[in-house]
């Protein structure tokens, strides 16, 4: 790929929040992974940018905010996404996958 035969495909703001990873990519589920300023972890199509899932990692009533601070940026083996999130007395890891 030429430097100068390169364009902007597309640009993607998911679900209004700053992207705050840097991206996973799957070949194999042909996905782009991230996780936002909101504590979501998003999977989008690398060809559209269109967001395929959404995963909020806050706790199910939304409210406490320490269970989303994402501190890493999602890595990918054998199918399987992982990522680590929580406040510093509180880091988990969360594996995603079939």
């Amino acid at each position: 790929m030429d430097a100068d035969d390169l364009s902007l495909n597309w640009r993607t703001e998911p679900l209004g929040s700053a992207v705050v990873s840097s991206p996973g990519i799957s070949a194999t589920a042909c996905a782009l992974y991230c996780a936002t300023s909101d504590g979501r972890v998003l999977a989008l199509s690398p060809q559209t940018g269109q967001v395929l899932w959404d995963y909020d990692l806050r706790d199910p009533q939304g409210e406490d905010w320490s269970t989303a601070q994402v501190r890493s940026s999602p890595a990918i083996v054998v199918n399987r996404l992982f990522i680590v999130a929580g406040d510093s007395s509180n880091r988990k890891l969360y594996c995603f996958g079939p």
